[in-house]
């Protein structure tokens, strides 16, 4: 049988999050850099990642 697992420690209160687990992390300050709601970096990130940014006038950009 699963057994659940609980929270280590109680998420602190926010209003723009979706809990995604770095808020519990051991630096939990880290949201806001790595957060992309937060902090957009879309373009940049995008170029780091795929070498290029999304485009969507072309069918691919999507």
């Amino acid at each position: 049988m699963a057994q659940v697992i609980h929270p280590i420690t109680e998420a602190p209160d926010r209003t723009l999050c979706t809990d995604c687990g770095i808020s519990r992390s051991s630096d939990p300050k880290r949201c806001g850099r790595a957060c992309q709601f937060i902090d957009p970096q879309y373009e940049s990130l995008e170029q780091e990642i795929h070498g290029q940014s999304r485009t969507l006038n072309h069918g691919d950009g999507l």
